[in-house]
């Protein structure tokens, strides 16, 4: 992902910040998805989607390995380093051994 200087600098870190102020709430992960949607970073974007319906999915194996899955490819089309900016808890604990 880009690294723009300004506001979207000043917006990137408070998106970030209110998801590491609220690691339980998924609303600061989604308002992010908007924001980067509306800049055409549709693959960040997905990652943060996909990331909340895994957290939020009953532990249904049917309905969660494919969302995983999508996750899984999702989070390999984002930086390293900037899944670890967005996720207090890596991906791996939060869908378990299925990443």
């Amino acid at each position: 992902l880009p690294v723009p200087f300004g506001p979207e600098a000043a917006m990137r870190e408070a998106f970030h910040a209110a998801i590491w102020k609220t690691p339980d709430d998924d609303l600061p992960r989604l308002v992010y998805a908007d924001w980067l949607d509306e800049r055409n970073e549709h693959d960040a974007a997905n990652f943060l989607r996909l990331l909340c319906a895994v957290r939020t999915c009953p532990p249904d194996v049917d309905k969660l390995c494919p969302l995983v899955a999508d996750l899984r490819r999702a989070m390999a089309k984002v930086p390293a380093s900037w899944v670890d900016d967005v996720c207090p808890v890596p991906p791996a604990v939060v869908v378990g051994p299925w990443v």
